[in-house]
């Protein structure tokens, strides 16, 4: 799955050719005082005061043992977690133009690889499809996949995406069913001038929703950058049975009133800050959803995390990883029962590359950091949260 240089590039202002590059000391100083400064914001600021603590970063594969364990073009995309019990759990990965499901412990995943097949997909509609984040839904016990669509153009640089569904009741979970498609951006294909992508689908369940974020793109040539649509939990599943798709409805103007195929779409964010990629967890600590979210600079991405109370109104974002080159694919993951959820603790598992971009898959290796918040009563005590 392809990054969304392409449309990046002309959307985001980049440096001049005087500018310092990757890796000089000028560069160096610039992130040291981005960091003193940020640092000094959160500090000192009551809507950013500090909710968590920080582990280091751990590296799970070196660039050649994620291509031997792992996948030459893995984890390409947002991963979907199953917990196997006994400590060991499924991890769902695109796999450039193939899907995979690997499995292990959490410190080293890679112990198993199968392939991962959905059927039913239109024939001739999709150029790539990858999945994707995966949950089981506690009504029915099916296994549930969202996967990532491109309709290729020109080039596979030159695409266009949508998010679709699809069911497993396979007792091993390597065969999928499709549903169809979920997510459309409001732009048409017609209409796009560079690559259109969304995202992989991360999502969250949270009371009787199944909450899927993405990225949109208005025929007014306007983003979301932190979009997020909805379908009943329950309805979707019963439906999901009979081979029927719920349809989805996109948050837009305070209300979920546009369809998620082709609706508009509000950005979440305040000043809709640019997503690159991101992940999202429903956190049973907080009560809250959590993202990482891999923010495009001209630097590459870096990460950040945000929280928000209703899946609608985001906490100003807080850094987690600032190091040089590209951070990107974020996968939040618990370590409770149900993975796909977050608790006091969890894990953020991303890709780490100095090359980045089309290029990442030369030099990426695949590592985590150890996310520890603090009380709720601590977090929230100096918090005026957005409603």
């Amino acid at each position: 799955m392809p990054p969304r240089l392409d449309s990046l590039e002309k959307r985001i202002p980049q440096a001049s050719a005087s500018s310092p590059t990757k890796g000089t000391d000028l560069k160096s100083v610039a992130r040291l005082s981005l960091v003193c400064l940020l640092s000094f914001v959160f500090m000192t600021s009551s809507l950013q005061a500090q909710i968590f603590n920080l582990g280091e970063k751990e590296s799970i594969y070196s660039y050649k043992q994620r291509r031997n364990k792992v996948g030459k073009y893995a984890p390409d995309g947002s991963i979907g977690l199953r917990n196997k019990g006994r400590g060991k759990l499924d991890y769902y990965s695109p796999n450039g133009n193939s899907m995979i499901r690997f499995s292990g412990p959490l410190e080293k995943p890679g112990r198993s690889r199968r392939t991962v097949r959905i059927e039913g997909l239109p024939g001739d509609r999709f150029s790539h499809v990858a999945g994707g984040p995966t949950f089981v839904d506690p009504h029915t016990g099916s296994l549930f996949m969202i996967y990532h669509a491109e309709v290729r153009r020109s080039s596979p640089r030159d695409y266009y995406t949508m998010l679709g569904l699809a069911i497993s009741n396979d007792r091993k979970g390597l065969r999928f069913k499709d549903l169809g498609v979920i997510i459309k951006p409001n732009i048409s294909i017609d209409q796009m001038l560079y690559s259109i992508d969304i995202g992989g689908g991360s999502f969250a369940i949270a009371g009787d929703y199944l909450y899927v974020y993405y990225r949109d793109y208005m025929d007014d040539g306007s983003s979301a950058e932190l979009a997020v649509a909805r379908a009943p939990l329950l309805e979707l599943a019963v439906n999901a049975q009979l081979g029927v798709l719920t349809p989805f409805q996109k948050y837009y103007q305070g209300d979920w009133n546009e369809p998620g195929y082709g609706g508009r779409a509000s950005p979440l964010e305040i000043g809709n800050p640019a997503n690159a990629w991101s992940g999202i967890s429903y956190n049973t600590y907080l009560n809250q959803f959590v993202m990482i979210v891999s923010e495009w600079t001209p630097s590459l991405p870096d990460l950040y995390l945000a929280t928000s109370i209703d899946g609608v109104h985001w906490t100003p974002r807080m850094p987690v990883d600032l190091d040089s080159g590209e951070q990107f694919y974020p996968t939040i993951v618990g370590m409770e029962s149900i993975p796909s959820q977050s608790g006091a603790s969890f894990y953020v598992y991303y890709t780490d590359s100095i090359l980045g971009g089309w290029d990442r898959w030369q030099d990426a290796r695949w590592v985590r950091r150890r996310i520890d918040l603090l009380p709720p009563a601590a977090a929230t005590a100096e918090r005026n949260w957005p409603r």
